[in-house]
């Protein structure tokens, strides 16, 4: 395989970015936010199956001087964003539509997330050590006094950390878009007692949703707890994973956590911890990667049951191993900058992986200022996308 060289039809936005690893998973791929503040923002919809991505800039009445969130929500709900309104209020928040440029709701807290479905939206805000739903309603304090760390709002679903439990709620809107919830559900969640804090995210594919939580600072190995939403019903499982830094991938069968670790020299391990609705397994492999350095960035993930590391080599190009049956397979993927390609170490390079594919948002400086590229990663290599304005 011939290493890529940066190419014109595969550049998702020109420019640098503050806030590039913004990304949701939706039925289709990826919804992709790159935004740089007081400067531009380019939302892109990522379909895989067609190998392409529609980019578009966010509309002129969303502001973007400041912080800009994606919002993460259900599968039927149009795309969102939270904006900070800037030096001029920067105490106040909206929700925008992000497509047509609609303020849904403005809020003066900072948010902490925000459900969102077809039928109404509403956001989570911290007020002191309080946390509040905002709606068209009245606010409704949710009475989180023994919460270990902020609510996760994922789509209609609200998560919150307690000992030794995940506290899930589900949100219905009326007609009128007021919100109210299901009874809660109390799922056990098996963390180390006295844990001061815990940390959650969530992945979601078409037909499951996962969220992992861990302690806060991560202990050396860190439990992990992960909760899955698979045909309409919750399960709970302790997850053993070998490093603190680890990467999250979802599949229609369960939720994969990925990691790798120097063993001596060009030797490396990896761990996989897969974790499906009937439990947990471990799986670790071999590799020998000849990074340029030590320091040199690399970048681990799975497709599906396949883990794959990105790395670049003593040579300068960027490789792409994928643990296929038997020995890992080695491919050429990227040309270095020291070739007219890819600042892989200046700018970095970020990988998002879900199901089979992978979406890999690296930089290139071969026209002057930064270009962001993104390929669609497969276990037989990188394909760059095609980009539709």
């Amino acid at each position: 395989m011939t290493p890529a060289l940066p190419d014109d039809s595969s550049v998702l936005a020109e420019g640098g970015f503050d806030d590039s690893g913004l990304v949701v998973g939706t039925d289709h791929g990826w919804r992709l936010l790159l935004h740089a503040r007081d400067k531009h923002a380019v939302l892109c919809n990522v379909a895989p199956a067609r190998r392409e991505a529609r980019c578009a800039p966010l509309p002129p009445a969303i502001p973007i001087a400041d912080s800009v969130l994606l919002v993460d929500g259900a599968p039927d709900a149009p795309p969102h964003v939270l904006a900070r309104e800037g030096e001029i209020a920067p105490e106040r928040w909206g929700l925008y539509h992000a497509e047509s440029g609609e303020l849904r709701l403005a809020v003066d807290h900072d948010p902490v997330g925000a459900l969102l479905d077809s039928r109404g939206v509403a956001v989570v805000v911290r007020d002191g050590e309080r946390y509040v739903l905002l709606g068209p309603g009245q606010p409704q304090l949710l009475a989180d006094d023994d919460a270990l760390g902020p609510p996760l709002a994922h789509g209609s679903w609200l998560a919150t950390p307690i000992p030794g439990a995940l506290r899930l709620r589900r949100a219905r809107f009326d007609e009128a878009g007021a919100v109210s919830f299901e009874p809660s559900i109390t799922l056990p969640f098996a963390l180390p007692e006295a844990t001061p804090r815990v940390a959650l995210e969530a992945c979601r594919a078409p037909s499951l949703v996962a969220i992992v939580g861990h302690p806060d600072p991560a202990l050396e190995p860190p439990p992990v707890a992960v909760a899955l939403l698979s045909e309409g019903r919750w399960s709970s499982h302790v997850a053993e994973v070998s490093d603190g830094r680890y990467g999250v991938a979802c599949d229609d069968g369960g939720v994969s956590l990925t990691s790798i670790e120097t063993v001596a020299g060009d030797d490396y391990r990896s761990s996989e911890t897969r974790c499906t609705p009937k439990g947990c397994r471990v799986e670790r492999r071999a590799w020998a990667l000849d990074r340029a350095s030590r320091s040199s960035r690399f970048l681990v993930g799975s497709l599906g049951q396949t883990p794959v590391v990105l790395w670049r080599s003593r040579l300068g190009d960027v490789r792409l191993a994928a643990a296929t049956e038997g020995d890992p397979r080695i491919m050429l993927a990227l040309e270095g900058d020291d070739h007219g390609g890819f600042a892989w170490e200046r700018h970095g390079a970020t990988l998002f992986t879900r199901g089979r594919h992978g979406l890999l948002l690296v930089a290139s400086e071969r026209f002057g200022s930064p270009r962001n590229h993104g390929f669609l990663l497969s276990a037989e290599g990188l394909t760059p996308l095609t980009v539709q304005r």
